[in-house]
């Protein structure tokens, strides 16, 4: 079929999402680092950090602040909110104590958000943290950007994994039956 005829115009355009908002990419973000999924112990011990990548958008450039200026990049840190609301739990003890220095633009596309060890963390239930990166940080996106959530599990790390605390623990009990 050549290139010029009517049949290929109306069968690749006229009539395809090329004219409407259906072409467009799908923008978005996702979390990973080595925060996600940890236990609290973690937080208060050694913290780390929880990498945003960007999929079709960019982050701005760096101005007075590591990503545009530092009110921009406070409101970063400030987005990345726990549902829970405990005394010594993530808004109270990491979300609300750290200021813009915590994020770091690793390039165009990653956002990384760096906790220092936390001694005061404290939780009575696993905490979800969620983020909505701020859209006056990012290039094209008009609204903001869910980048998903991570979960901090309360308690101190399983020595080998859960399930060998458990089967000992299972051990230990019939052992002191029998």
């Amino acid at each position: 079929m050549s290139f010029w005829t009517a049949d290929y115009w109306t069968a690749n355009f006229w009539t395809s999402n090329f004219w409407t908002d259906g072409g467009a990419p799908v923008i978005s973000a996702s979390v990973s680092g080595s925060l996600a999924g940890i236990y609290e112990d973690v937080v208060v011990s050694t913290g780390g950090f929880i990498d945003f990548a960007l999929v079709n958008d960019t982050y701005i450039a760096a101005g007075t602040g590591p990503i545009g200026t530092i009110a921009q990049s406070q409101a970063f840190v400030d987005a990345i909110t726990s549902a829970q609301v405990e005394a010594g739990g993530w808004n109270a003890q990491i979300r609300d104590v750290l200021t813009h220095t915590a994020i770091t633009r690793l390039s165009d596309t990653v956002a990384r958000f760096t906790v220092p060890a936390t001694a005061g963390y404290t939780v009575t239930a696993n905490e979800t943290i969620s983020t909505d990166i701020p859209n006056a940080i990012l290039t094209i996106s008009a609204g903001d950007l869910s980048a998903g959530s991570f979960q901090v599990n309360e308690g101190v790390t399983p020595i080998g994994g859960e399930g060998i605390v458990n089967n000992l623990t299972s051990d230990l009990t019939s052992d002191l039956v029998n």
